[in-house]
């Protein structure tokens, strides 16, 4: 199944097609509140099994599809009263969604995460980072054959002091503790992407500001851990202008 979505006057509008059909009509899944702020996200299966997920007005909001059912009601899944933004989302291989976002609170900023069942509702998000750091960059997620979601995300202890963090759901349990795959030096982590294949090999990239700009990556073999961080790529840090922006990762089979 193809799936495409995005920002409607007004609303998040979805349309899927089948492999050897045409585009359905689309269908607005729910309200947005038209800032530039808004952000989208989406996934789906081979099934007939998708997710869309936007921001409006500083909540992350979900709607589903399954192919017996169409597309659900949109669900806030971000608690009131933060500030959520940046959501990413996987669809696991029984058809279940986990979804992960940024979310400002009162007194820090933090990863927080939703898992949704086949069949079943949301769950009451939980925070997966650790509390209390100096700054939060975009999450991205995977998810590998057995179900087992990898997130990954930047941060900062402290000002200029850039960390690679990751943490892991394994299907039926809970959120690993997060831990920290690279400490680089620099100023800031502009940008991390991961990609895992069915085995659970995973490769992690991002970019950093060092003075110039940085491209890194980081590597575990199914079943093992991750290494040490290689520098891959260099730029020159040149503000409004062509530089380095963001590194994309996959792994094969």
């Amino acid at each position: 199944m193809l799936l495409a979505a995005g920002a409607v006057v007004g609303g998040v509008a979805a349309g899927p097609a089948q492999a050897a059909g045409a585009w359905s009509t689309p269908v607005v899944l729910g309200p947005v509140d038209g800032t530039s702020a808004m952000r989208l996200a989406s996934a789906g299966d081979a099934g007939g099994d998708a997710a869309v997920i936007w921001t409006t007005g500083g909540r992350v909001t979900a709607s589903t599809r399954s192919p017996s059912a169409g597309w659900s009601s949109a669900v806030g899944l971000s608690p009131a009263g933060e500030t959520a933004f940046s959501p990413a989302v996987v669809v696991r291989p029984d058809g279940g969604f986990v979804v992960a976002w940024v979310a400002q609170r009162s007194g820090d900023v933090v990863v927080e995460a939703s898992v949704r069942a086949p069949g079943g509702a949301w769950s009451a998000p939980v925070v997966v980072s650790a509390q209390g750091v100096y700054s939060v960059g975009a999450v991205q997620v995977a998810v590998d054959a057995a179900g087992t979601v990898l997130a990954v995300w930047g941060q900062a202890t402290t000002l200029n002091t850039p960390r690679v963090v990751s943490a892991s759901l394994p299907a039926g349990g809970g959120w690993s503790a997060p831990v920290t795959l690279a400490a680089p030096t620099g100023t800031a982590i502009r940008q991390v992407s991961v990609a895992v294949n069915a085995a659970g090999a995973a490769v992690v990239g991002w970019t950093r500001t060092a003075g110039d700009i940085y491209a890194d990556v980081v590597t575990r073999p199914a079943g093992g851990a991750f290494g040490a961080a290689t520098t891959i790529g260099t730029g020159v840090l040149r503000p409004l202008q062509s530089q380095l922006h963001q590194l994309a990762v996959t792994v094969d089979a």
